[in-house]
């Protein structure tokens, strides 16, 4: 995993939880100044909501929901 990169992830590139967890982002642009992210997180085949700094930091949760940018397989 590499680091969240907000650009990466706003052309669509993948991105995860620390755990590994897939992410998908709703938005980048909600009217907040400290949360503007809002993505669905999967744990275990469901979905719940969860807010992020532009960093990649959840709001009010420990550091395994932090944002990594998913690695990619490469075929070739």
């Amino acid at each position: 995993m590499k680091p969240f990169n907000i650009e990466l992830a706003k052309a669509g590139h993948p991105v995860c939880t620390r755990e590994g967890n897939p992410v998908r982002i709703i938005c980048f642009d909600r009217n907040s100044d400290k949360y503007p992210i809002i993505a669905l997180v999967d744990r275990n085949n469901h979905e719940y909501c969860q807010e992020y700094n532009i960093h990649g930091s959840a709001c009010g949760i420990g550091c395994e929901d932090y944002l990594f940018m998913a690695n990619t397989k490469k075929e070739g």
